[in-house]
């Protein structure tokens, strides 16, 4: 799976992009809002999934969320955002603003890759899309 991790923490990039490696993730780093929208728009290989931090300087999450949701080719896909502020009203405008969940800090990193995975294996059926020479549905993940 290939995945995007934002976070404007070096450290944490790279401690959470060290541990999806260690389980089979192809993962891409960015350090705000911006660099993640790059990321998305010129990604030779399309993202599997995108972890995106909230508050990060240059543009916040709330901000690189939407503009990553109004492009045609990102509207299914998987993303988890994740914040060190524990607000339960958080968890709601996460989902209402178009993200697949809110994680909070501290997170371990097996519970990152968890809840990446999991997310990741929810397939939806587009039922006007089959493979031709069989008829079975294709999937999104």
């Amino acid at each position: 799976m290939h995945i995007l991790f934002v976070d404007d923490t070096k450290d944490t990039r790279e401690m959470y992009a060290y541990f999806f490696g260690l389980k089979g993730f192809e993962t891409e780093t960015a350090a705000n809002g911006a660099e993640a929208i790059a990321a998305v728009q010129h990604s030779e290989e399309p993202f599997d999934a995108v972890v995106l931090d909230i508050e990060m300087p240059i543009m916040n999450g709330w901000e690189a969320l939407d503009a990553i949701r109004k492009m045609p080719q990102c509207q299914n896909l998987p993303i988890i955002m994740f914040s060190a502020y524990a607000e339960a009203e958080l968890q709601t405008r996460a989902i209402e603003a178009g993200a697949n969940g809110l994680l909070h800090k501290p997170l371990l990193p097996h519970d990152m890759i968890q809840a990446v995975a999991e997310l990741c294996a929810v397939k939806r059926v587009r039922p006007d899309d089959t493979h031709s020479d069989t008829g079975t549905p294709s999937y999104d993940y």
